[in-house]
Protein backbone atom coordinates (compact mmCIF):
# COMPACT_ATOMS: atom_id res chain seq x y z
CA UNK A 1 0.00 0.00 0.00
CA UNK A 2 1.15 3.50 -0.74
CA UNK A 3 0.57 5.84 1.77
CA UNK A 4 0.72 8.61 -0.53
CA UNK A 5 -2.30 7.35 -1.90
CA UNK A 6 -4.25 8.17 1.21
CA UNK A 7 -5.91 10.97 2.79
CA UNK A 8 -7.13 10.86 6.06
CA UNK A 9 -10.40 12.78 7.39
CA UNK A 10 -10.89 13.62 11.32
CA UNK A 11 -13.77 12.80 14.08
CA UNK A 12 -13.20 13.49 17.56
CA UNK A 13 -16.09 12.11 18.42
CA UNK A 14 -14.72 8.46 17.31
CA UNK A 15 -11.24 8.93 18.82
CA UNK A 16 -10.92 6.90 22.27
CA UNK A 17 -8.99 9.74 24.35
CA UNK A 18 -7.58 12.77 23.25
CA UNK A 19 -8.47 13.31 19.76
CA UNK A 20 -4.62 15.27 19.19
CA UNK A 21 -3.34 11.61 19.87
CA UNK A 22 -5.02 10.02 17.15
CA UNK A 23 -4.15 13.00 14.71
CA UNK A 24 -0.02 12.55 15.97
CA UNK A 25 -0.48 8.84 14.70
CA UNK A 26 -2.03 9.85 11.75
CA UNK A 27 0.45 11.96 10.60
CA UNK A 28 3.30 9.67 11.87
CA UNK A 29 1.25 6.90 9.23
CA UNK A 30 1.90 9.45 6.43
CA UNK A 31 -0.88 9.77 4.16
CA UNK A 32 -0.41 12.62 1.49
CA UNK A 33 -2.94 14.44 3.30
CA UNK A 34 -5.31 15.19 6.28
CA UNK A 35 -8.83 17.01 5.99
CA UNK A 36 -9.64 18.24 9.66
CA UNK A 37 -13.42 17.83 9.07
CA UNK A 38 -14.76 19.13 12.46
CA UNK A 39 -18.00 20.11 11.35
CA UNK A 40 -19.42 20.94 14.64
CA UNK A 41 -16.85 23.67 16.29
CA UNK A 42 -17.46 27.14 16.19
CA UNK A 43 -15.16 29.24 14.18
CA UNK A 44 -12.91 29.97 17.11
CA UNK A 45 -13.14 26.21 18.45
CA UNK A 46 -12.14 25.25 14.79
CA UNK A 47 -9.24 27.94 14.70
CA UNK A 48 -7.81 26.85 17.88
CA UNK A 49 -7.26 23.19 16.93
CA UNK A 50 -6.12 24.33 13.98
CA UNK A 51 -3.31 25.70 15.00
CA UNK A 52 -2.38 22.47 17.14
CA UNK A 53 -3.21 20.01 14.12
CA UNK A 54 -1.28 22.28 11.47
CA UNK A 55 2.02 21.90 13.91
CA UNK A 56 1.67 18.42 13.76
CA UNK A 57 0.88 18.10 10.10
CA UNK A 58 3.87 20.16 9.38
CA UNK A 59 6.34 18.07 11.18
CA UNK A 60 5.13 15.12 9.95
CA UNK A 61 5.18 16.47 6.08
CA UNK A 62 1.42 15.76 5.73
CA UNK A 63 -0.57 18.69 4.03
CA UNK A 64 -3.61 19.70 5.70
CA UNK A 65 -7.06 21.03 4.46
CA UNK A 66 -9.20 22.92 6.33
CA UNK A 67 -12.66 21.93 5.91
CA UNK A 68 -14.84 24.73 5.43
CA UNK A 69 -13.17 27.31 7.60
CA UNK A 70 -11.35 29.24 4.99
CA UNK A 71 -11.39 32.29 7.14
CA UNK A 72 -9.43 29.78 9.40
CA UNK A 73 -7.16 28.32 6.67
CA UNK A 74 -5.78 32.18 5.63
CA UNK A 75 -5.65 32.99 9.29
CA UNK A 76 -3.30 30.24 10.26
CA UNK A 77 -1.29 30.44 6.71
CA UNK A 78 -2.97 26.99 5.47
CA UNK A 79 -3.41 27.42 1.74
CA UNK A 80 -5.70 24.44 1.67
CA UNK A 81 -9.15 24.08 2.24
CA UNK A 82 -12.03 20.93 1.26
CA UNK A 83 -15.28 22.48 0.68
CA UNK A 84 -18.73 20.61 -0.12
CA UNK A 85 -20.29 22.09 -3.79
CA UNK A 86 -22.68 24.61 -1.38
CA UNK A 87 -19.79 25.99 0.13
CA UNK A 88 -18.00 26.45 -3.22
CA UNK A 89 -20.57 27.46 -5.12
CA UNK A 90 -21.41 30.30 -2.17
CA UNK A 91 -18.06 31.42 -1.79
CA UNK A 92 -18.06 31.72 -5.44
CA UNK A 93 -20.72 34.03 -5.86
CA UNK A 94 -20.79 36.35 -2.74
CA UNK A 95 -18.24 38.92 -1.31
CA UNK A 96 -16.27 37.55 1.74
CA UNK A 97 -13.87 39.34 3.55
CA UNK A 98 -10.79 37.39 4.85
CA UNK A 99 -7.05 38.78 5.00
CA UNK A 100 -3.98 36.29 5.11
CA UNK A 101 -1.30 36.35 7.52
CA UNK A 102 0.87 39.42 6.11
CA UNK A 103 -2.55 41.57 7.05
CA UNK A 104 -2.74 41.84 2.98
CA UNK A 105 -6.41 42.10 1.67
CA UNK A 106 -7.19 39.54 -1.50
CA UNK A 107 -9.52 41.74 -3.12
CA UNK A 108 -11.46 40.48 -6.38
CA UNK A 109 -13.75 42.93 -8.47
CA UNK A 110 -17.06 42.31 -6.70
CA UNK A 111 -14.92 43.88 -3.77
CA UNK A 112 -14.13 40.35 -1.38
CA UNK A 113 -11.58 38.26 -1.49
CA UNK A 114 -11.01 36.23 -4.89
CA UNK A 115 -11.28 32.39 -4.01
CA UNK A 116 -8.27 31.11 -5.95
CA UNK A 117 -6.17 34.06 -4.63
CA UNK A 118 -6.80 32.91 -1.33
CA UNK A 119 -5.82 29.34 -1.68
CA UNK A 120 -3.18 27.18 -2.96
CA UNK A 121 -5.38 24.04 -3.13
CA UNK A 122 -8.95 23.37 -3.39
CA UNK A 123 -10.38 20.63 -2.54
CA UNK A 124 -14.32 19.87 -3.39
CA UNK A 125 -16.73 17.16 -1.83
CA UNK A 126 -18.69 15.66 -4.77
CA UNK A 127 -21.81 13.08 -4.69
CA UNK A 128 -22.33 13.22 -8.34
CA UNK A 129 -21.07 13.37 -11.82
CA UNK A 130 -22.28 17.05 -12.31
CA UNK A 131 -20.87 17.97 -9.08
CA UNK A 132 -17.46 16.64 -10.36
CA UNK A 133 -18.14 18.70 -13.78
CA UNK A 134 -18.90 21.80 -11.91
CA UNK A 135 -16.06 21.28 -9.30
CA UNK A 136 -13.97 20.96 -11.71
CA UNK A 137 -15.05 23.88 -14.34
CA UNK A 138 -14.78 26.49 -10.43
CA UNK A 139 -10.74 25.33 -10.02
CA UNK A 140 -10.79 22.36 -8.11
CA UNK A 141 -7.47 20.70 -7.77
CA UNK A 142 -8.75 17.91 -6.20
CA UNK A 143 -12.07 16.33 -6.41
CA UNK A 144 -13.42 13.45 -2.89
CA UNK A 145 -16.09 11.56 -4.12
CA UNK A 146 -18.59 9.47 -2.17
CA UNK A 147 -20.07 7.36 -1.14
CA UNK A 148 -18.27 4.27 -3.10
CA UNK A 149 -18.94 1.69 -0.31
CA UNK A 150 -21.17 1.18 2.54
CA UNK A 151 -20.39 2.88 5.20
CA UNK A 152 -20.92 2.92 9.70
CA UNK A 153 -20.87 6.95 8.92
CA UNK A 154 -23.59 7.15 6.86
CA UNK A 155 -25.60 3.77 8.12
CA UNK A 156 -28.60 2.26 5.45
CA UNK A 157 -26.78 4.47 2.43
CA UNK A 158 -25.87 2.21 -0.26
CA UNK A 159 -22.20 2.59 -1.95
CA UNK A 160 -22.53 3.91 -5.56
CA UNK A 161 -19.81 1.51 -6.46
CA UNK A 162 -16.48 1.59 -8.27
CA UNK A 163 -18.35 2.15 -11.49
CA UNK A 164 -19.26 5.19 -10.52
CA UNK A 165 -15.63 6.46 -9.10
CA UNK A 166 -14.59 4.95 -12.53
CA UNK A 167 -16.97 7.75 -14.49
CA UNK A 168 -16.12 10.62 -12.10
CA UNK A 169 -12.42 10.13 -12.85
CA UNK A 170 -13.15 10.28 -16.35
CA UNK A 171 -15.14 13.08 -15.80
CA UNK A 172 -12.91 14.72 -13.45
CA UNK A 173 -10.08 14.53 -16.51
CA UNK A 174 -6.31 15.85 -15.28
CA UNK A 175 -8.19 16.39 -11.67
CA UNK A 176 -7.41 13.82 -9.11
CA UNK A 177 -10.43 11.97 -7.58
CA UNK A 178 -10.18 10.51 -4.08
CA UNK A 179 -12.76 8.47 -3.80
CA UNK A 180 -14.49 8.28 0.31
CA UNK A 181 -17.12 6.25 2.02
CA UNK A 182 -16.07 2.55 3.37
CA UNK A 183 -12.18 2.76 1.92
CA UNK A 184 -9.96 0.64 3.71
CA UNK A 185 -6.56 -0.69 3.36
CA UNK A 186 -7.90 -3.76 2.03
CA UNK A 187 -9.94 -2.73 -0.73
CA UNK A 188 -7.59 0.17 -1.79
CA UNK A 189 -6.57 -0.98 -4.63
CA UNK A 190 -9.66 -1.87 -6.21
CA UNK A 191 -10.16 2.03 -5.92
CA UNK A 192 -7.15 2.81 -7.24
CA UNK A 193 -7.83 0.44 -10.60
CA UNK A 194 -10.62 2.94 -11.41
CA UNK A 195 -7.60 5.35 -12.16
CA UNK A 196 -8.61 7.48 -9.02
CA UNK A 197 -5.60 8.64 -7.51
CA UNK A 198 -6.30 7.03 -4.07
CA UNK A 199 -8.97 7.03 -1.13
CA UNK A 200 -10.12 9.06 1.88
CA UNK A 201 -10.38 7.16 4.81
CA UNK A 202 -11.86 8.01 8.04
CA UNK A 203 -13.29 5.52 10.19
CA UNK A 204 -10.53 2.92 9.88
CA UNK A 205 -8.15 5.63 11.90
CA UNK A 206 -10.55 5.37 14.97
CA UNK A 207 -10.39 0.98 15.37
Amino acid sequence: MNRKQIIAVTNRHLADGNPLDTIRKIAAFGPCALILREKDLTEAEYAELAYKVLEICDAAGVQLFVHSHIETALETGCRAVHLSIPSLRKLLNEQWDAKVTTGRELQSEKGGTDLHEAVSFLSVSCHSIEEVREAVAAGATQIVLGNIFETDCKKGKPGRGLDFLRDAVEAAGTVPVYGIGGITPENLGAVLQTGAAGGCMMSWWYR
